[in-house]
């Protein structure tokens, strides 16, 4: 069942039964919830339709979200992409460089001390001072 057809036999369940009801205390009571439903039904017809019209206006929609770039959103988006990547790759770059300066002074170190024990025992070996 549709919510027209439900409010329809909701209403009509109302009236049925306020028609039926003798005190008056009650036949109030279902006055006022008639009036709320009948309320309730406008206020949210009127919501409807104000989403509706916004809805169907796609290009003011798309206009107020993308701030008035909506002919240069796509460049906007692949220039952001580009440059993610480039700073990415420069990144790397950075990173693999001082990789590289690390290792050689690593090495460098590291001939410098075996050299300098190499020194000490030719030294050792061979009689010198």
């Amino acid at each position: 069942m549709e919510a027209d057809e439900e409010m329809e036999q909701l209403r009509s369940e109302l009236l049925t039964s306020m028609a039926r009801v003798e005190d008056e205390h009650f036949r109030i009571i279902i006055s006022l919830m008639i009036r709320m439903m009948f309320t309730h039904e406008n206020f949210m017809n009127s919501v409807y339709t104000k989403l509706n019209k916004i809805i169907e206006d796609e290009d003011r929609i798309r206009d107020i979200v993308l701030n008035g770039h909506v002919d240069t959103h796509s460049e906007h988006h692949n220039w952001i992409e580009t440059k993610i990547l480039l700073e990415n790759d420069t990144k790397l770059q950075n990173k693999k460089f001082i990789r590289t300066v690390g290792a050689k002074v690593l090495i460098a170190i590291i001939l410098l001390l075996l050299g300098y024990h190499v020194e000490i025992l030719f030294t050792q070996l061979f009689g010198g001072k």
